[in-house]
């Protein structure tokens, strides 16, 4: 397996990039997929029962069969037509068996088992670092893994959306995926540096294998920068998306076209995302 070296004055100068640009981190919230369906999940079914299905569903979230975009808005859509007669643990037990279908009897067995936490203490939603905490407990891990801290992303979008303010712990970890992997690389927080698409590929297979790393450098720029590493994702996972056109120039294209941004704010979301994207040519 491929070895990796930290990188340590790229990880700087990532960090000095989320310090110096952190407006645009408001703005790629504002624009994400996720946040929209949260949104539409607070508006339509209230900050509760919105809080239970994004917590929940995110807790499946591995191995999904499309795209993490068109998964969360299928889930909104199915959430929403369901979530004022039915349970959240039905909702989201059934959009599983539906849609995602890998790995089909491990992901029952957990939305069964937080299910059996749910009703026995009431999660602590309105705070991040408690919530956390109840996930640990409930599902008896260790707290890094991706999806326990994607929960807790998904949980504070649903804060967020409804206005709430909601405060990230720092000692959260960013959700280690394949899309984490990849920009890590790109960054050039860590070492080999890909030549090429098909090298980034061969290189993020190895190093999403050692989660921990990826954690590591991302709580590094999490501490440099001031910025919880959780908050650092929005970031990350949206540029992880055009990591493959290999093309810094062209995945900027694609993110303004795609994400509708505007000129307000615009400059820091490219600088930002041109240090993600460092290794790629223009």
């Amino acid at each position: 397996m491929q070895r990796f070296i930290r990188n340590e004055g790229r990880i700087r100068r990532v960090a000095e990039a989320f310090k110096r640009h952190s407006k645009a981190l408001d703005i790629l919230e504002s624009k994400d997929p996720q946040m929209r369906c949260a949104e539409t999940l607070v508006s339509s079914c209230g900050v509760e029962t919105a809080a239970q299905l994004m917590g929940m569903n995110a807790l499946v979230s591995y191995m999904i069969p499309v795209r993490g975009e068109e998964f969360w808005t299928s889930f909104m859509e199915f959430a929403v037509k369901m979530c004022r007669n039915r349970g959240a643990l039905e909702i989201v037990e059934e959009f599983t068996k539906q849609h995602n279908r890998f790995s089909l009897t491990a992901k029952l067995c957990r939305i069964k088992e937080f299910g059996k936490c749910v009703a026995d203490n009431q999660p602590p939603y309105k705070d991040l670092g408690e919530y956390w905490k109840f996930l640990r407990t409930c599902l008896h891990a260790e707290g890094v893994e991706k999806t326990i801290a994607f929960s807790v992303k998904m949980v504070y979008y649903v804060l967020k959306s409804a206005g709430l303010n909601p405060q990230i712990p720092e000692w959260i970890p960013l959700p280690a995926d394949r899309r984490a992997a990849a920009v890590t690389l790109t960054s050039g927080c860590v070492l080999p540096t890909p030549k090429d698409l098909n090298s980034l590929r061969s290189l993020a297979k190895d190093l999403f294998r050692k989660a921990s790393l990826i954690r590591e450098v991302w709580s590094s720029v999490g501490e440099m920068s001031g910025i919880p590493p959780l908050r650092l994702d929005v970031a990350v996972w949206l540029a992880g998306r055009y990591v493959g056109l290999w093309s810094r120039e062209e995945a900027l294209e694609s993110m303004r076209e795609e994400l509708g941004l505007r000129a307000q704010g615009l400059r820091d979301v490219e600088n930002l995302i041109t240090e993600l994207l460092y290794v790629l040519p223009e």
